[in-house]
């Protein structure tokens, strides 16, 4: 029996205007995870690498994405990080555990060489800086000192830089003030906006030029979080984003993916798109309310800063994350969707950063013998090429 071709139209309403399609939509995303920095963007041993052991291949594909800004050092990781163990020389820092992650961290990767490696692709640097109320994380005090040691002409703190071989200020200006801090680290959302409000003054105090980035919560803490938090006219009007994250756990096919497992993640992506629509909708709207009720100047704006279509293996099978055959066309396309609608909400999402970049499950596999770019890499790719401009009704 013959089948019916089904015929479909596309409408674009070039009078309605949504908004300008920001560059930050496009983002990246680095964390001190096994094989993102160390292996990764920067690898002292590999012979892809400079003398100062940057992976000329890795920076090489970035370049390719014009990277408009890079998220460091995390992520869960940001929470226990302390900005003194990867600042001034680097004969001097000393190899320490991770804060979260189970593997010693030799800190040769710091401050310094995360804006250097943001130099070299041309992206804008974005910090996270770890808030939380137990001994193990920063105190506003501390993060203020980070911004210094970031922005300062002089100072203790400039002539540390200066050491680390950097005299003049990095000017540093976006800052995200936490990570997640919804899951594990405070209870009550009121909690969290008062601490981030004296991370903000402090750091304000430091540099009054600095934008900041607030812990929104995901999927399963949103009702009794983001609307507690954004209660507090104060926190609406000190930030400029509030983050949310999504990853999206599809499953791996065993071995070589055959018909029905590809087709089978195929289905999986699709059908959580919708629900990404309606979760930045209701964000969104929550989020121009907060600001209106605030008397914010402006909106608060959403950062989607951490995302994927595929939830990284942790410690029990970080080889799997790795596994080039899994990566698919049903992955290149659920990136798009995603990125056509964060575009379709411009001017209200105005960042989003693919977490991660380099290895585990990021756009670039780097390994021994050089790297892969996977298939949601010249999604990337071609997106960018035509990433300005404005966002209208289709």
């Amino acid at each position: 029996m013959k089948k019916t071709a089904r015929r479909a139209s596309i409408v674009i309403h070039t009078d309605r205007e949504i908004g300008r399609v920001y560059p930050y939509l496009f983002g990246q995303f680095l964390e001190h995870f096994p094989g993102q920095i160390y292996g990764g963007v920067f690898d002292e041993e590999s012979p892809f690498s400079d003398e100062r052991g940057f992976r000329t291949d890795v920076l090489e594909a970035l370049k390719g994405l014009d990277v408009p800004v890079i998220r460091w050092p995390g992520g869960c990781y940001a929470s226990g990080y302390h900005w003194e163990w990867g600042a001034g020389p680097v004969s001097e820092r000393k190899t320490r555990p991770s804060p979260c992650w189970k593997f010693q961290d030799s800190h040769r990767f710091g401050t310094t060489e995360f804006v250097e490696l943001c130099r070299r692709t041309g992206a804008e640097p974005y910090f996270c800086v770890g808030v939380g109320p137990k001994e193990r994380h920063p105190t506003p005090d501390e993060a203020a000192a980070w911004v210094r040691y970031c922005n300062a002409v002089d100072g203790p703190e400039a002539k540390l830089r200066a050491q680390a071989g950097y005299p003049e200020p990095l000017n540093v200006t976006l800052w995200g003030l936490g990570n997640e801090v919804f899951a594990d680290i405070y209870e009550a959302a009121e909690d969290y906006g008062r601490d981030l409000l004296e991370f903000a003054q402090a750091m304000r105090e430091a540099d009054p030029r600095i934008r900041f980035v607030i812990v929104g919560a995901e999927q399963h803490w949103l009702a009794n979080w983001n609307g507690r938090l954004l209660a507090d006219d104060r926190v609406v009007r000190a930030a400029d984003w509030i983050a949310w994250h999504d990853y999206l756990h599809t499953g791996m096919c065993e071995g070589r993916p055959n018909k029905s497992g590809v087709r089978r993640i195929y289905e999986k992506v699709m059908e959580h798109l919708p629900e990404v629509e309606e979760t930045v909708e209701m964000l969104c709207r929550l989020n121009s309310e907060a600001s209106a009720r605030a008397g914010k100047a402006g909106v608060l704006e959403l950062a989607v800063d951490e995302w994927n279509e595929l939830g990284w293996y942790l410690f029990e099978n970080i080889p799997k994350n790795d596994a080039p055959d899994d990566y698919s066309l049903a992955h290149a396309l659920y990136t798009a969707g995603f990125l056509n609608i964060l575009i379709c909400h411009a001017g209200d999402v105005t960042m989003a950063n693919y977490s991660p970049t380099v290895n585990t499950r990021g756009l670039i596999y780097a390994g021994q013998q050089g790297v892969i770019l996977r298939s949601t890499y010249h999604v990337y790719r071609l997106y960018r090429a035509l990433h300005s401009g404005t966002s209208v009704v289709v």
